[in-house]
This record gives C-alpha cells, structure tokens and sequence, in this order.
C-alpha cells in the first residue's frame, strides 16, 4: 500500500479560496476529516483551517475526539497565529464528560536573534487553574539563556524559575513546592496512571557555556507511584566538588525497595560525562511492575546487586551483577506465571551474561 499504516480514512473535504489585490491578499483554506486511523491512532470529526487577516495568518484545529495508545483526548482546540517573526497558540482539551482538563497560551518570537517564550494566564494542568505572572519569559540566544519570573502558582502548588540577575547565563534558581506529578502525567496515562507523588525541590543551573550544564540542589518526591504500584521516596543532592564536577545521590527508599546511586559528572569531558555506583539493596518487583506498562502483573519478591556505570549519558558502560531473590510475576498478555529465584545476570560492558539462568513456569 502507498500508505501502509493508514487503517481507515474517510472523505477529507477542501474548500479554499485566494483573492490577490494590490495591497493585500487573501487566503482562506479548511479542510474536514470525519475520521482516519494511522496505526493505533485515530481521530474523528476532525476540522483545520487557514486564514490571513491583514498581516497575520490565523490557524485552528479542532477534533471530537483523539485516540492514541496512551490516552485519549475530547474536543480539542489549538488555535493562533503567525506574523513576522512571532507565533501564538493556544490549546485546550476536554474529558469524557466535557470538563476542561488541560490547556495552555503561549507565544513565541524572535528579536534581533533573541527567541522569546512567555507564557499566558490560562493555565489549566489537570483541572487545576494556575496562575501565570505576567511578566514571564524564558529568552535564549547563541550567548546563551535568560529566565524572568516564570512563576506558576495553584491553590496547591508553586514552580518558580529566575535568573539570579537580568544577564545571560546567569545563575538560575528553580525552586517547586508541593507539586503532584500526576498534574502532567495525567495527560498520557490513559485508564491507569502513569505517576503520581509530590515534589518538592530547590535547584540551580549554572555553567550554561559548558558541555553539560550544573545541577545542584536537592529533591524530593513523596509517594512515589508508577502505574499505581507504590515505589516510596525518591530523593536526590547534589554539590559541586570543582570546577568541572558534580557530586551527588540518589536514594529509593519504602515499599521494599532499598536503593542507593552515588556519583559524579562533569562538566567539560565529552568521553566520560559521568560515573556512578549503585548499591542495590533490594528492588521490588512490584516497582518493576509499575515500570513495565502493564506487561507484568502479580509481582512479588525482589532484586538485589551492585552496578558500576560510566561513560557517556547515551552510551553507559556497566559492570556488575543482579541477583534474583524468589522474584516472581504473571506476564499479562499470556496469563503465565513464572519464578526466578536465586539465579544471577552478570553485567560485563557490552554483554549480559546469563549462565545456566534458571526460569520456572509454575510458582
């Protein structure tokens, strides 16, 4: 097929019209899908149009309903236009019932090789309307990034982000308060959601001119979940050691799950970005469960062992070794159930070796 992943598509209407005159022109064009499947996505009652008005171009979208494999999406709009070197947009979503549930204005533009971005009052994250300071904006450029008062404010929650002074690259302090993950997660996490937890962290950014840019502060998440399996509190620090370096921790603890990753990273050494050792005390299977996608079910029992990690962000070397205690689970599309217990994966940069790894198809 010319297409191959396209499953379904009705009749797509085009109607559009163009009038040139001295001084001005004219452009009108909509287009209307009542419904068309690409793989597992598919959209109905879909409606795009195109207009100019003087020196703007004016766009909007709008669909019934929009079904991906993650989640789905109700009566959608996203709106805006475009003139010279700005773009605006706005979009909203509802749910099943018609209740807004997530939106967001924006505008983006570039002045003098500045790009803008600023966010607009009509902030909506999982029903809950948030404040937006007015004078908001994140600006970058090739001499590097500026923040003024991105400040978003709930009933609940607060994300303030600021360059310490109005100069490029300056330090920037981020600093989030009782923040529930499920606030973004929600809009991709379908029937069963993906993460839920409160984050609380103060943070800086610094070192802007350098390959990798410093992080520094601590966090915490509370009441960590994946996929409503408990995991428990992650929380993390980290300092700068020198000039080029980054010392930090990373800790899981609660629900059976003991983990502790120690390391550094550095700033200006493109071969070995980082290094860390993981001392794995015991990791839940049911946290993997929650990682797994709903592939795994009935999870008990765990994982225990110790992993050294260097070298690239995206190309890691390992070595180490994981060993499976009474750890069992029921793989969801099959409905079978299987046992791994005391057997053992070595970890030997760039294989895993399994050797007479034992799994058993009965518990």
């Amino acid at each position: 097929a010319f297409i191959p992943d396209l499953v379904m598509m009705d009749n797509v209407s085009f109607e559009g019209s163009f009038v040139s005159a001295d001084s001005d022109s004219a452009l009108r064009l909509n287009v209307e899908v009542p419904m068309l499947q690409y793989g597992t996505n598919r959209i109905s009652l879909a409606n795009a149009s195109i207009g100019t008005d003087q020196d703007r171009i004016k766009y909007n979208l709008s669909f019934d309903t929009l079904h991906t494999a993650a989640t789905t999406f109700y009566s959608t709009s996203i709106n805006g236009s475009l003139a010279h070197d700005s773009i605006s947009l706005g979009a909203r979503t509802k749910d099943i019932k018609g209740k807004d549930w997530f939106g967001l204005a924006g505008s983006l533009y570039n002045d003098q090789e500045v790009y803008y971005f600023r966010l607009k009052d009509s902030l909506l994250l999982n029903y809950e309307e948030w404040k937006v300071a007015t004078d908001n904006y994140i600006s970058y450029s090739p001499d590097g990034i500026l923040v003024n008062n991105f400040l978003l404010e709930s009933d609940t929650a607060k994300i303030y982000i600021n360059s310490r002074e109005k100069v490029v690259n300056s330090p920037v302090d981020i600093a989030i308060d009782n923040f529930n993950l499920k606030s973004i997660s929600s809009l991709i996490s379908g029937d069963t959601l993906f993460a839920s937890g409160i984050l609380d962290a103060k943070m800086t950014m610094t070192d802007f001119s350098k390959d990798i840019p410093a992080f520094t502060g601590d966090f915490v998440v509370e009441n960590m979940e994946l996929m409503q399996n408990p995991v428990g509190t992650i929380s993390g620090f980290a300092e700068k050691e020198s000039e080029n370096t980054i010392k930090g921790t990373l800790k899981v603890n609660g629900n059976k799950n003991d983990i502790i990753a120690s390391g550094n990273y550095y700033l200006n050494d493109t071969e070995k970005q980082f290094e860390a050792d993981v001392d794995i005390k015991n990791l839940n299977m049911v946290t993997l469960q929650g990682l797994s996608m709903r592939k795994l079910r009935n999870a008990r029992g765990g994982l225990k062992g110790n992993i050294h990690l260097d070298g690239k962000f995206d190309e890691p070397h390992w070595q180490g070794e994981l060993d499976f205690d009474s750890a069992a689970f029921t793989m969801t599309d099959y409905g079978a159930a299987y046992l791994i217990d005391k057997q053992q994966i070595k970890l030997q940069y760039p294989d895993i070796v399994l050797n007479k790894f034992t799994i058993q198809d009965s518990l």
